[in-house]
Order: structure tokens, then sequence, then C-alpha cells
């Protein structure tokens, strides 16, 4: 008789999950910061300029997952107006203000070129629209190759980029960086 009561007692704990109310509790926080996330990353990229355009200045807010990081807030904020905005003076503004970020500073340095702020300094660079654009982003792009193991970081990146684009001014943009890099 207790060989027959074994079986179904067996499947019934396959069968049947108990999720208690602090699993509910667990979903329902990272559900909830999940939504603030894409809140405020949908805010990034959806800048409303003065005339009621979409574009204009650069966004620099908390997004929950950086809470215990403020400076990966500032680095995707730049990257995104660098990026993203229509006007030349945010996206040098944002080019500026990453420059300034790691001035004497090794771990925000690190954080940029971790983070993707390469690409978007190499697309401004490359594009010329200014010379205030250019002398942006070859400050931040000096101020950011202090060290070698950076410096190596940054051309893994970079020759990515080049590698996914058939641009040949973003080809010979990477070899003119890489010169002055040795």
């Amino acid at each position: 008789m207790e060989e027959e009561l074994a079986f179904p007692i067996l499947l019934a704990d396959r069968v049947v999950t108990i999720t208690s109310a602090t699993d509910f509790r667990k979903l329902f926080l990272l559900l909830d910061n999940s939504i603030g996330d894409m809140k405020w990353l949908l805010n990034v990229f959806e800048v409303v300029d003065s005339n009621g355009g979409t574009g204009g200045g650069i966004v620099l807010s908390l997004p929950p997952i950086a809470s215990n990081d403020p400076i990966l807030s500032w680095v995707w904020s730049f990257g995104a107006a660098i990026q993203t905005s229509s006007s030349i003076i945010d996206r040098i503004d944002a080019a500026n203000q990453l420059a300034s970020l790691v001035v004497d500073n090794d771990r925000n340095k690190k954080i940029i070129v971790e983070e993707g702020g390469v690409p978007p300094l190499l697309k401004l660079l490359e594009e010329g629209v200014s010379a205030e654009s250019q002398v942006a982003a070859s400050t931040a792009f000096a101020n950011l190759a202090t060290d070698q193991e950076r410096v190596r970081q940054m051309l893994r990146s970079i020759v990515r980029l080049a590698t996914s684009s058939s641009s040949s001014t973003q080809t010979s943009s990477l070899f003119y960086f890489i010169s002055r890099c040795n």
C-alpha cells in the first residue's frame, strides 16, 4: 500500500509548485525597476526642444539602474546626445562634458570606454560638421588615451565600428587615430 501512495506524492511534488507572496513581491519590484529604466531610456531619446520639436538639449537624469553610480547616467546621456541630437551645439557640449569627466579620473575613463563612449565620439570627429565639434571629440579622445590598456580598448571599439561600416571615411579615420596613438 505504501508503494502505491509513493508514486502520486512524487508526481504531485513535480507538478505543483507553490509560489510565495515574497516571490511575487520580488517579481513586481524587478518589473517596476525595468519599467523605470525604460521610461528613462525613452526620455533620453525623446527630448523636446523649446519649439515643441524633438532633438534638443541633453537629458541629465538618473535612471534607476544607475542609482548606485551616477557617472553611468552622465556617460549614457552624453553619449546619446552626441549620437542623436540634431543640434551641433548640444553634441559639442556633450563631447566637452565627456572630456571634462575624464580629466584626472581613471575610473571615469574606464567607464566611458566600457560603456560605449568611444563610437559616438568617433562619429562626431569624422563627421567634421564644424571645427569646434572636431576639437571637442579630439579633446575627449586625448583625455581618454592616457593609459596603454585603455588605448587598446578604444582601438578595439574603433576597429569593431570600422569593420561594421562600409564607409571608407571611417576606415581612414581609424588609421589616422591609430597613427596618432603609437
